[in-house]
């Protein structure tokens, strides 16, 4: 929906109805801000998941400057790339992101449109992505760094105790 690669409303997507008694969760685009938290669960979301606002935490096992990036970034700085794994991911534009581009070529794009050669494809470029993940969360020098456009709301590294008391308040209130 409206999380990391998603174009559509949360409140548009939820009163679509059809979803019986399950309980819905807003899949990205929280960032830091407690305040969209409310906001779903005010629509009638049982809760949102986080995942760049935990990136940038004491606790997390990434780089420092994968952590400074998220912080200094805006959602303007957020763009999609169907390069890593054939399907949309958000990224931080840098350099590095910059040099190799966003889209996949035009074999590579035939390649995953092709109901024969696109799960092999996937498969393939999942396997490369996963080293890349890797070298992004590890290496200082190494920027290709996944995040959602809810990096504007995140102004500084935190503690996960910090991060889960605010979202706690506000869920309480």
């Amino acid at each position: 929906m409206g999380g990391q690669t998603g174009n559509r409303s949360f409140a548009a997507e939820l009163s679509k109805g059809g979803f019986g008694d399950l309980p819905l969760l807003q899949a990205g685009g929280v960032g830091g801000d407690p305040q969209g938290l409310r906001d779903a669960l005010d629509m009638g979301y049982a809760g949102c998941q986080l995942g760049t606002r935990f990136l940038a935490t004491h606790e997390a096992r990434v780089t420092d400057s994968y952590k400074r990036a998220i912080v200094d970034a805006s959602a303007d700085d957020i763009v999609w790339t169907n390069k890593l794994a054939g399907t949309n991911s958000s990224v931080i534009r840098t350099a590095q992101v910059e040099r190799g581009g966003l889209q996949v070529n035009a074999l590579v794009a035939f390649l995953l449109q092709n109901r024969w050669t696109k799960l092999l494809t996937r498969t393939l470029m999942l396997s490369r992505a996963m080293e890349t993940y890797k070298r992004a969360a590890f290496e200082e020098d190494y920027e290709v760094w996944q995040a959602g456009r809810g990096v504007s709301s995140i102004h500084a590294v935190e503690s996960c105790e910090q991060v889960l008391s605010r979202f706690g308040e506000v869920a309480r209130a």
